[in-house]
This record gives structure tokens, sequence and C-alpha cells, in this order.
């Protein structure tokens, strides 16, 4: 379990409750949601009803993020989620193969997600050396952009790792100064750093 997934669960976050409060939100922001599938508990997305009905209000601007359903399950919540809008992102690893990428790629959408680093998040940092590869190999094998993340914590790092793909996630490092007890300013200003960091590339 990552950092910010272990301080959710600390707080008491469920499935159904991220979804009832991003309902709203959603509406009017373009965001990406991430989920852990797990068919045989009640916190399995549709078990909180059928896609169609969940949240009628989804855009193309919104995205699925599902990181442990592989692609040979694509019919219990890839296509389903496209078929109503979402855009359904996929991760990419350290791992992933020639031969098992072109199946990881198909019915992605949005942009890949390429996990930098092995382990769980907020354990390790992302090294460009390792990573400005591997992004080259997936680019050649899809027209879609390249989001990096995990290992991401610092304003340089964004910036270097920015400089060889299309973007970056950076969440356990916020997760982690709010944990800290560190103010709001200190925290938006530290989110403006590795963003400024990004853009800067």
């Amino acid at each position: 379990m990552g950092t910010h997934s272990r301080i959710g669960v600390m707080h008491g976050d469920k499935v159904k409750s991220i979804y009832c409060h991003w309902d709203g939100y959603l509406e009017h922001n373009g965001q990406v949601l991430e989920q852990y599938y797990d068919s045989a508990k009640a916190n399995q997305l549709v078990a909180l009803g059928d896609m169609s009905t969940l949240r009628p209000q989804i855009g193309e601007k919104h995205a699925f993020s599902q990181f442990d359903l592989p692609p040979e399950e694509d019919n219990e919540l890839c296509i389903p989620a496209q078929i109503q809008g979402l855009n359904f992102i996929r991760l990419a690893t350290p791992t992933t193969d020639e031969k098992r990428l072109p199946r990881v790629l198909k019915n992605t959408s949005g942009f890949v997600y390429y996990v930098s680093i092995t382990g769980i998040t907020g354990a390790a940092e992302a090294d460009v050396a390792y990573v400005a590869p591997e992004v080259a190999k997936i680019k050649s094998a899809t027209k879609l952009p390249i989001i990096v993340g995990f290992g991401i914590n610092t304003p340089e790092k964004s910036q270097a790792i920015a400089s060889v793909a299309d973007g970056v996630v950076v969440g356990s490092a916020i997760v982690s100064k709010i944990a800290d007890g560190e103010s709001v300013d200190e925290v938006l200003n530290f989110v403006k750093s590795l963003a400024d960091g990004a853009h800067n590339a």
C-alpha cells in the first residue's frame, strides 16, 4: 500500500465515499479517478451501481485509472468505462517487456502512466537515466502521451523527468507534506515548485 493510500485508510476513506464526495467536483474539473479492483468485496466499482448511472455527467475530460485489473479482463471495467466516455489509463512499469507492452497499450486511452520504479509509492526516487529509454520505448509503440509517476519528490526531479516525458505525477511527496503538518500555504508552494520544475523542462 502506498503512502497516500495508507493515510487515506487510516482516516476511514472508502471507495464509495470518494465517489460521493467527488461526484459534484468532477462535473466541473477534469480529474483522473484511481481505484484498486477487488471482485470479492463490496467496494468494487460495479457494486456501487451501473457505470451508466453511477455518475451520469462523465465528460471526455475525465478518466479512470485502474491499477490491478489486467488487460485480459478489459470487459470487466475498461470497455464499459470507455463506452461511458471515460478514458481508461493503464500502467506500464520497468518490468513491462516488449512482448507485454502491446497488450498493455491495447484499449488504453488518455495517456500511459509509466511507473518509474519498482516497489511502493514514496519508497524510492526516479532516475532519469533509467526512465528516458523506457519512455522512448513506449513512445515508439503509441501516440499517447507518456506521464511518469512514482519517485518524484523535488522540483529538480520533476524537471528532469518531464524533460524526457510528457508530464509527471506526484502523489506521495505531497501527501507526506500534509501528514507532517505543513500549512496549506507551504503545501501549495511545494506543489507550485513541482509544477514549475515540470514546465521548465
